[in-house]
């Protein structure tokens, strides 16, 4: 489940780029703001404890801020903990490597980007059995491994079913707003990035269980990939 848990063992690490230090990359116009949309939301409706959130927008999104924040949440966590890690801003593709230059991004300075495998190895060892991750960008699909019967949304039919086979089992689940060399979308009308609308919407009632107010993982995962490309037919 994602919204029932002990507020005490619940982490996040909130990341948004809209402004970018770079001669390389365009800025965005809400990704920074989609981000304090997420946090306001865990921490005032989400019931997450605001000391357990980090929230690095623009200047502050750099290498050592997120290893920082990423240390300092390793040697809290237990097994029985949770992790949210969300990130909204741009992602990019080169010689078939997903990576996300981060506020100061320049091509021969790795201490302004992350590449793929550095994203996996961050977070491969942390203690919770529950780790979220959620990508706003586009190529986010790059870091998700590719079965022949993956469908439109970047999730595998396989990763669908072994989430519905047994909810207590550890898990690190990964979802992306986009396919490989494919775009994620901000639009004028919501002010916001269109993966991360849906995203609020879910969380504030859209997919939760109509029994017990809950919101589950495969409800949520099911909710984003039939809602999303709705969404964006209907804005266009």
């Amino acid at each position: 489940m994602i919204n029932t848990f002990n507020p005490n063992k619940t982490y996040a690490i909130i990341i948004g780029i809209s402004d970018y230090n770079s001669k390389l990359i365009s800025n965005l116009q809400n990704a920074s703001s989609d981000a304090n949309l997420l946090y306001d939301y865990l921490t005032n409706s989400g019931g997450y404890n605001s000391d357990n959130l980090y929230l690095f927008k623009n200047e502050d999104v750099t290498v050592s801020n997120i290893q920082n924040a990423y240390s300092e949440i390793t040697d809290k966590m237990d097994d029985d903990s949770l992790l949210l890690f969300f990130f909204s801003g741009h992602g990019a593709s080169k010689n078939d490597r997903f990576y996300l230059p981060l506020y100061g991004y320049e091509a021969d300075d790795e201490n302004t980007f992350f590449m793929d495998d550095e994203i996996v190895k961050l977070f491969h060892h942390v203690n919770a059995k529950r780790v979220l991750f959620l990508f706003d960008c586009c190529n986010s699909g790059d870091l998700a491994r590719k079965d022949e019967d993956e469908n439109d949304s970047g999730i595998t039919l396989e990763l669908m079913e072994r989430l519905t086979e047994n909810s207590s089992t550890a898990s690190r689940v990964l979802v992306a707003s986009s396919l490989p060399k494919q775009s994620s979308w901000e639009v004028n009308q919501l002010k916001m990035g269109i993966f991360t609308s849906c995203l609020l919407n879910a969380f504030k009632g859209g997919c939760k269980h109509a029994a017990n107010a809950n919101i589950y993982l495969f409800d949520l995962i099911d909710y984003l990939i039939n809602e999303i490309p709705y969404v964006h037919s209907e804005i266009q």
